[in-house]
Formats: C-alpha cells, structure tokens, sequence
C-alpha cells in the first residue's frame, strides 16, 4: 500500500511538473499569482503587410515599400472613328494586342451614310505615362505591382465620362450665353456671358458616347467598356483561310489547276474585302472587371489601353469632340 501511495505521489507530482511545463512553454510570460496583476509594456516590430496591397507606376515595383497609388498617362493625338478588323470577334484571356490592333476607318455623311470605302487607320494608345518620375516617359504601357500578401481577384475598371469641352469659334460682338471659357492654369472652365471678348476662346459642352477602350493584360486582351453594355461594338468580318480554302474548291467554274493560284489571290485581298459588319459585346462603364485571379506578392502584371470612337454610328457632328475616361485597379487579400 505504501508503494503504492508513494507511486502515486511520485505520478502526480511528475503530472503537475508536466503541465506547468506545457503551460510554461505555450505562454510567453508566467506570473506568480498575487493580489495584484501587472503587464510590462512589450518592443512591437511591423512585419511586411500580409494583406494586397497593389501599387501603380510606369515600372513594375522592386520593393514593397513601394505606394504609388497614381499615374497620369496621354494617348496618342486625336483619332478617326474606326472599327477594328478581325475575322472574329476578339476572346478574352485569348486575343492577344498584335491580332487585334488592326482598324478600319472610312468618311460619313451627318446622315450616317458611308461615303468612302474602308481604309487602314489606328486606334489611340497611351505614348506617355507619368508616375513617380519628375518627368513623363515615352512608353505604350503602366505596370500594377502587388507588394502585399497574395492578391486574388485582381479587378480592374474603366470609367467612361463622355461630357467634353469642345473649342468653338465665335464671331466678333456675337453672343458666348451658353459657352464656356477655361483657366488656362487651374483647367477649370467657367460658363460665359455677354458678347465675345477679344483674345478669348470659348468652348462648348459636348457629349461624345462612342468612345471605346479595350485592355490587354500582359498583351492578352480583357475587355472592351463602352458607355453602356447595349451599346454594340462593332468589327468588320472576315473571311478564314479555311472558309476562302472552301469556297475556292467548291467553286466548279475554277479549274482544279487554278485552284491554288485563285485561293492566294483570294487571300491577298482579304484584308480590302470584309463579309460584314458584326458585333461583340462591350463591357459597361464603371463595371469592374477580373484581369487576374491571383496575383503574387511582389509580381507584376502590365497594362496596355486602346481607345477608338466606335465608327459605325460616328458622324461629322462628332468631330471635334472627345471623352475621357479613367482605370482603377483593385484586389482582395
């Protein structure tokens, strides 16, 4: 009995021993138990965020001390109204910038009636972009770093302000009422009155809704925004190799010696000869967008933009005018 009062003692004090053992290494400090209690003020150090944290500039960032959260980009000057040149309608997460910067261009009347065929033109780009630099540089693209944790769902946003200043000559002693002058230093624009002040310009407010910006994200195409979803843009339609193949060999008029021949003439003026114009479905402005699902602390993706007035309803009464249109870049943690 005693042995085995004593082998009892001995496990409960080994018991004990153990959990102030396990209590002792799961805490990092351990008080005497007393009628008062204290806490030590204890050194905090910051760690790197574990949270996305998505930085904008004209290089992609090297550090994640890195903040820029702005930059200013210019597009190329004005451009035509133009329809870009596919024989398909561009494919998200597909497409790549090199197939699809291809556009077509031709002169309207005010009734919306073509008045020459087709012709070779080319949506604007961005030539310049300004971030942290003192100066803009000459470059066609922008870069979103992701210095934080891992960003998944990466979106991005294209807003579309169609409202536009547009210069407009007035005659001498003719009235400005409903006109506008600018703050050549502020770029505020105030309405007129009166009749026209010498060494003046006045502007009118216009509304431009055709403009239309697409993006590629790595050189791979995301997107169009328009103003609206409903509002259709459009690419001319042309013929694959395969369906010129096809049409040749069926074609029993042809000899079946001159088929080879008759399909690389068929072939070389393809790009003059669109089947139609159809369309592809345009994301609305303000509405966001996923360019990536996810996105690795310290990596990079680059962002290249083209914008165009959608041509198949752009007439004269339009020239002259503009939009504008901002991007915004957001990701979750």
């Amino acid at each position: 009995m005693k042995s085995m009062k004593k082998s009892m003692a001995i496990t409960t004090i080994l018991m004990v021993l153990l959990l102030i053992v396990a209590l002792s290494t799961a805490t990092f400090a351990w008080y005497t138990a007393q009628s008062t209690a204290t806490v030590n003020e204890t050194a905090v150090t910051s760690a790197a965020s574990s949270s996305a944290s998505l930085v904008i500039d004209e290089n992609a960032a090297t550090s994640n001390t890195a903040n820029q959260s702005e930059v200013t980009i210019a597009m190329t000057g004005p451009i035509n109204p133009a329809i870009l040149k596919a024989a398909a309608a561009p494919t998200a997460g597909t497409t790549e910038l090199t197939a699809f910067n291809s556009f077509m261009t031709y002169t309207v009347n005010n009734a919306g009636n073509y008045a020459s065929a087709p012709v070779a033109t080319d949506a604007s780009k961005i030539s310049t972009v300004k971030g942290t630099s003192a100066t803009a540089q000459s470059q066609e693209s922008f870069f979103v770093t992701n210095v934080g944790g891992i960003a998944t769902n990466v979106n991005a946003t294209v807003t579309i302000n169609p409202s536009y200043y547009a210069e407009k000559t007035v005659e001498d002693g003719a009235s400005v009422e409903g006109l506008y002058t600018k703050n050549d230093t502020t770029g505020v624009y105030t309405a007129a009155s009166g009749t026209k002040a010498e060494n003046t310009t006045y502007y009118e407010l216009k509304a431009n809704n055709f403009l239309r910006v697409a993006m590629f994200i790595n050189g791979i195409y995301v997107g169009t925004w328009a103003m609206d979803a409903q509002k259709a843009v459009k690419y001319y339609a042309f013929p694959t190799d395969a369906e010129i193949e096809a049409a040749v060999n069926a074609d029993d008029e042809i000899a079946a010696e001159d088929k080879a021949a008759a399909i690389a003439a068929r072939k070389a003026v393809v790009g003059n000869t669109p089947v139609a114009h159809e369309s592809y479905d345009a994301t609305a402005s303000g509405t966001a967008v996923t360019v990536k699902e996810s996105l690795g602390s310290m990596n990079a993706i680059e962002v290249k933009l083209l914008a165009w007035f959608e041509g198949d309803s752009h007439t004269n009464a339009y020239a002259g005018t503009g939009s504008l249109f901002s991007v915004s870049f957001n990701g979750a943690n």
